[in-house]
């Protein structure tokens, strides 16, 4: 009969325990950027707010992302970026600081001269049982000479 090397047993404990330790990392990170601050708000409809929020968690060499969301009203910010950063999906993320926003009723206009990393219409916004799809129209006319 032949004995087992008590290293391989351990070898093979520690590699498991490092496996079940990254799945567990995975699977409670959260992939998301972190929201620094709102810039600024709009009242849509009677019953909705866009939120638009800077994320410069990127650091120094990173450029600022600018995150839009349509969310319930809440007056505030620190309560709004929580609630935000908990349940709510941006409908558009870009890094245009300059972007152009007007709102019309449940009616939503923007324009951006710079990148566009995430888009996505309508935006729907929950509360409690009851939904609010907002129409979004973007013209995202992209100065290729002047990234940022």
């Amino acid at each position: 009969m032949q004995k087992r090397a008590p290293g391989k047993w351990i070898f093979r404990c520690l590699l498991l325990l490092c496996v079940i330790q990254a799945i567990w990392i995975l699977l409670s990170y959260k992939f998301t950027a972190e929201l620094s601050e709102i810039i600024q708000r709009y009242p849509v409809g009677d019953k909705a707010m866009l939120y638009v929020v800077l994320s410069d968690s990127g650091g120094a060499t990173v450029p600022f992302t600018y995150h839009y969301f349509v969310h319930r009203p809440i007056e505030d910010d620190s309560l709004a970026l929580e609630s935000l950063r908990d349940n709510a999906t941006a409908f558009l993320v870009t890094r245009d600081h300059d972007a152009q926003t007007s709102v019309f009723g449940n009616q939503v206009r923007i324009a951006v001269q710079k990148q566009v990393l995430h888009f996505h219409n309508p935006a729907i916004v929950r509360f409690d049982d009851d939904y609010l799809a907002v129409d979004v129209w973007l013209d995202a006319q992209i100065d290729y000479n002047n990234r940022g």
